[in-house]
């Protein structure tokens, strides 16, 4: 790419559970599906998490939080210069669920 370029794009969101309060501390996963690189974040206090600089590409995004089941999208595609939000409602227990 030229100088001056963007070829990146973002992930943004938030992790509630079942009441609709954010999830603390949940682990959010991004898998960039054709190289195998990840990149991962905590969520705040507030359930929300954010992930920038994350190479053009399709993403497999997977939250986990002890107590909760673990949640996992795809495929997410992220695009030139822009930021793509998800929301994830997390259920109590130890299930895992595929949102695609």
């Amino acid at each position: 790419p030229l100088f001056g370029q963007l070829t990146n794009g973002g992930l943004t969101g938030v992790v509630l559970d079942p009441s609709g309060a954010g999830v603390n501390g949940a682990r959010v996963l991004v898998v960039d599906v054709a190289r195998g690189v990840s990149r991962s974040s905590l969520t705040e206090a507030d359930g929300s998490w954010r992930l920038i600089q994350l190479p053009v590409s399709s993403y497999r995004v997977t939250v986990s939080k002890e107590g909760f089941a673990t949640q996992t999208a795809e495929p997410v595609a992220v695009e030139v210069d822009s930021v793509r939000r998800l929301e994830f409602r997390l259920p109590l227990g130890n299930v895992t669920q595929s949102l695609e």
